[in-house]
């Protein structure tokens, strides 16, 4: 199957429905997507409060997503963790938060491919973390979504995928540097339009190149290497 069919939602009237995290509207044009193994480190929680949603341009015109993947749950101090995360998002959204605007929104449910590509299309950034990752195939499958030009990627240099897409166009933060992080999603939410179509389309460019058949040839030629010396 070919990478754009396989990775790239295609528009429908049910996969429509999915995109209601990110109404289209006069005021809430910026939508940013979040993506951690477990919850969203409370510190983000606190940056987005402090550095973003602090400032009158951004007010109801960015609500963020945060799409979290249930994880170690029969432990208590992870238990607390995630209650001590779902408190902060509450107190940020009824401090901020109005009839129709919910500045932060948290979910851990699972989703089909449709509905995640959805997110991933939708999404005007996409903040991507890892304090350490071996590759992270989300970062990747984000950038294969951005069919119209229009995403941009924050993505941590700790995982494997930051060596090929930080290069391609991503903007590269060390994750366990607060005020770089807020940065770079600063960065990316008022970038120029040609810029980020420029930087979008080439990380879509490169994800499409780098194919199962990319890496199988590579993996070959550096086993043939090896085996002639």
């Amino acid at each position: 199957m070919p990478w754009d069919d396989a990775l790239v939602f295609k528009p429908t009237d049910r996969a429509a429905g999915y995109l209601w995290y990110f109404p289209r509207t006069e005021t809430t044009i910026n939508a940013g997507l979040g993506f951690q193994m477990t919850e969203p480190p409370m510190k983000l929680v606190e940056d987005l409060k402090n550095d973003l949603l602090e400032r009158p341009e951004f007010r109801g015109d960015l609500v963020y997503v945060q799409k979290g993947s249930e994880s170690r749950s029969s432990i208590p101090a992870y238990r607390e963790h995630q209650a001590d995360v779902r408190d902060a998002i509450d107190r940020v959204n009824e401090r901020f938060g109005t009839d129709d605007w919910t500045p932060i929104v948290y979910t851990d449910e699972m989703y089909s491919r449709d509905e995640l590509c959805a997110l991933y299309r939708r999404a005007d950034l996409g903040l991507v973390t890892p304090l350490r990752d071996g590759m992270n195939l989300v970062a990747q499958e984000y950038a294969a979504a951005q069919v119209d030009g229009d995403g941009a990627l924050v993505l941590s240099d700790q995982a494997g995928a930051s060596e090929r897409l930080a290069s391609a166009g991503a903007l590269s933060v060390y994750p366990f540097d607060p005020e770089a992080l807020a940065t770079a999603v600063e960065t990316a939410l008022t970038m120029n339009p040609a810029e980020r179509n420029r930087r979008s389309r080439a990380l879509r460019r490169a994800v499409g190149r780098n194919d199962i058949h990319d890496w199988m040839g590579a993996f070959l030629t550096a086993a043939g290497r090896i085996e002639n010396r």
